[in-house]
């Protein structure tokens, strides 16, 4: 069976710059007093989130792709 290994380096590559996404943005919630038990449901809208906005970057999203979002899950 053959492997794609241009894909894999591609995964492998995204699933590093994520990882050190997580360890920052969970640095950061502990800096602001987030307690850590509170960690991961934090990350969980992060991703629903990113889901949402797709197939935007999230360097492109604006105050409109936010209330979008607040306003699927009924908040607005």
């Amino acid at each position: 069976m053959k492997t794609d290994t241009h894909q894999n380096s591609v995964n492998s590559s995204a699933e590093v710059i994520w990882e050190d996404r997580w360890v920052r943005f969970r640095a950061a919630l502990k800096a602001d007093g987030v307690e850590p038990r509170f960690h991961d449901f934090y990350r969980s809208w992060v991703l629903g989130f990113v889901k949402f906005i797709k197939p935007k970057k999230f360097s492109e999203v604006g105050v409109v792709d936010v209330e979008n979002f607040l306003s699927k899950l009924g908040y607005c």
